[in-house]
């Protein structure tokens, strides 16, 4: 089931960091952070339940070539991507932004 995608407003902020931090190593790699994160993007629309529950109802994927993770809940058809982190930072870091209730 195809499902729209939809990108809590802190979201921007978390995608223009690091796009701009990557820029700032290598020209262009930005740029490519950003395809891949609107790549997973299609992948959680497409299939959301085959990426793993990590609290709650809240869901996991990993963003390729890249140390960065999504956070995202399903409910009624829309995915709902609350986070982009660092994978170091992990869920407990984003526990305010990863609140469900």
């Amino acid at each position: 089931m195809k499902r729209r995608i939809w990108y809590y407003s802190l979201v921007d902020f978390d995608f223009d960091d690091v796009a701009a931090w990557y820029d700032g190593e290598r020209p262009g790699l930005g740029e490519e952070f950003v395809a891949a994160v609107h790549g997973l993007a299609a992948r959680i629309a497409e299939n959301a339940l085959q990426f793993p529950v990590v609290r709650g109802i809240v869901r996991c994927a990993m963003i390729r070539r890249f140390p960065y993770l999504v956070f995202f809940v399903v409910r009624n058809g829309v995915a709902a991507i609350l986070a982009i982190a660092h994978s170091h930072r992990g869920p407990d870091a984003l526990r305010d932004r990863l609140r469900t209730d």
